[in-house]
């Protein structure tokens, strides 16, 4: 239970490298142009369909969408279990607790994720650990 909790965790981390939401300090310009309250599933939603050519034409949003085309992820089937996790796992204690939990398993340890997901209840329409590996798999961030 904990270690999905983590999860929860890295899937905001993962949103926020690639939506960043500051300033470019030089010329005071909103990097992405939402406001710092957007939810964490609004961003990766839109990360991962919108068409405008900031998300379009960043090359990490490419990788993380070609990862959800090579697994054969719908971004629909993605973002429920996105908001899946959010709905089980969005009380503050909760979110706490994260930092308490065993280590994620690796990206390509299928059977550690699947593991992870026997305590809770997933809906079985979902690819979970797919959507799991990848949220988990490293970006080629500098």
């Amino acid at each position: 239970m904990l270690r999905i909790i983590s999860v929860r965790t890295k899937l905001e981390n993962f949103v926020t490298k690639l939506y960043p939401r500051g300033t470019n300090q030089k010329t005071q310009e909103t990097i992405y142009g939402k406001p710092e309250k957007m939810a964490v599933c609004d961003a990766l939603s839109e990360i991962l369909s919108s068409k405008d050519q900031r998300f379009s034409n960043d090359p990490f949003i490419k990788i993380v969408r070609n990862r959800l085309v090579q697994k054969k992820i719908e971004p629909k089937v993605f973002m429920k279990f996105a908001r899946w996790l959010y709905g089980q796992f969005s009380d503050k204690a909760c979110h706490k607790m994260s930092a308490y939990a065993p280590s994620l398993p690796t990206y390509d340890d299928e059977k550690a994720i699947e593991d992870m997901l026997q305590a809770v209840e997933v809906d079985r329409d979902i690819p979970a650990i797919i959507c799991i590996q990848v949220i988990l798999e490293p970006l080629p961030l500098p």
